[in-house]
């Protein structure tokens, strides 16, 4: 399961969060961002047991891009309370995405 991020749930979802999480930055606009949501979700099913997927609006949650630095859509950032572990960007295929999570 997916779940949204806002100012509202942050701390709740992430820092408190006992597992590690994932966090996608997307946009309305951005076109790649609507094509990898799918696998994304697909993702958060086959990895539950390792981590917890979240996703951020950049256009509506500036607060939180700004707080990591987030410069383009498609930036995924992995956690663990309130420490980034490890960050990655761009479209990713099933191969990259594992790469990433398993290294992290």
């Amino acid at each position: 399961m997916v779940t949204y991020l806002n100012n509202l749930n942050y701390n709740r979802e992430v820092t408190s969060n006992k597992k590690r999480v994932i966090i996608l930055f997307t946009s309305s606009w951005c076109i790649a961002c609507e094509e990898i949501l799918p696998k994304y979700e697909r993702w958060a099913e086959e990895y539950a047991d390792q981590l917890e997927f979240k996703v951020i609006d950049m256009t509506k949650n500036k607060h939180l891009v700004k707080k990591f630095d987030v410069a383009t859509a498609l930036t995924f950032i992995i956690m663990e309370g309130k420490t980034v572990i490890t960050r990655f960007a761009g479209m990713q295929t099933d191969e990259t995405f594992k790469y990433f999570i398993t290294r992290a």
